[in-house]
């Protein structure tokens, strides 16, 4: 009898350790569940093979590294806008720096490459911080109305500043190519196997962000400011963090496009782009890393298919009709998707 009573306490506990255990794998967010690391780590294996497989020619292969290196600023922007839920236009403008500036630390030829994304990534954590020290009272509007600011100081300064820039105009030429050990990224190949080494670098260190305390006090600090101030959470520092955060990745990125562009104008990291990064984020989903990936490689595609279409409207080109196709399709994903390109896995789940 006590050895038939052992047994049901012991089954009993295993039970409910069972239960505790089912119940926690319900209420945990998803970012909790799964191996995120070893997904991240296939999805890109797919993508390495699809485009060792798939991709021909060098516009195709030119148009795959962009959509890389989109990827890379547009996943920064997810922590300044999609977590933080700071509207800053300036994430292209810091895009624009990292790039003249890795091209300044490298313009000797003496200078190893690697001077190149350090110097980037310096200049624009600092200009970042400065930045978001003297905003640190201002929010929302406000808050976009002085990275708007930011934007244009920088392209001016990169537009005026010859000792910068190395050229007139803000033009950088003769740019060195990419290049690693000694070992030198020449073709779009070449490059893409790079460029896609330091985007699965970049992924899973989001994914160690998004698993990290720090997102759920950036989201806090988003949705209920007084609250976490309430509560003691570091506000303003979480917010000068996770602009930072996406200055950091923007700058990389930077410096990844202008070593492998060999040149460079001012005109390439304007307002219109920083517009396009919202709308990035937005088509891909901002609730989720995913959304950076998914949204910039919507872009650059559908981008190529409407400046290279040989459609006429009314007499005009598709492609004089962009900004109208592209605000046309953010709407209707607002409308339709408001989680984004990444909220269709839900939706079919549900089905």
């Amino acid at each position: 009898m006590a050895d038939s009573e052992a047994s049901a306490g012991t089954l009993g506990t295993v039970d409910e350790a069972a239960s505790r255990n089912s119940r926690w794998d319900r209420v945990r967010p998803p970012i909790y569940r799964g191996l995120p690391y070893i997904r991240i780590l296939l999805i890109f294996a797919t993508m390495f093979l699809y485009r060792s497989v798939r991709t021909s020619g060098r516009a195709q292969e030119a148009l795959f590294n962009d959509w890389l290196t989109y990827a890379i600023v547009v996943l920064g922007f997810y922590f300044v806008f999609g977590l933080a839920g700071q509207f800053a236009f300036s994430q292209a403008a810091i895009f624009g720096l990292g790039a003249y500036a890795s091209a300044w630390a490298t313009h000797n030829p003496d200078h190893p490459l690697v001077y190149g994304p350090i110097a980037a990534v310096i200049v624009c954590l600092a200009v970042a911080l400065v930045f978001a020290v003297i905003m640190q009272r201002t929010e929302h509007f406000y808050f976009a109305v002085g990275t708007l600011g930011l934007q244009n100081i920088v392209i001016l300064i990169v537009s005026k500043w010859k000792g910068f820039t190395h050229g007139s105009g803000g033009q950088a030429l003769n740019i060195r190519p990419l290049s690693l050990f000694g070992t030198k990224f020449a073709t779009e190949y070449r490059v893409f196997e790079f460029l896609v080494v330091a985007l699965v670098i970049l992924m899973i260190m989001a994914a160690f962000i998004e698993r990290s305390p720090v997102r759920r006090e950036a989201i806090a600090n988003r949705d209920q400011t007084v609250v976490s101030r309430t509560l003691g959470l570091p506000t303003l520092l979480n917010r000068i963090t996770m602009f930072m955060l996406g200055s950091f990745f923007a700058a990389l990125a930077g410096a990844l496009y202008v070593h492998r562009s060999s040149s460079v104008t001012p005109e390439s990291f304007g307002v219109g782009l920083g517009l396009f990064v919202f709308l990035m984020m937005i088509l891909g989903g901002i609730g989720s890393v995913w959304g950076a990936l998914l949204g910039s490689w919507f872009y650059v595609y559908a981008n190529d298919k409407i400046t290279n279409a040989k459609t006429s409207i009314g007499g005009h080109e598709l492609r004089e009709f962009r900004p109208i196709i592209f605000g046309i399709i953010l709407i209707l994903v607002m409308i339709t998707l408001p989680d984004g390109i990444i909220g269709l896995g839900s939706k079919i789940r549900r089905v």
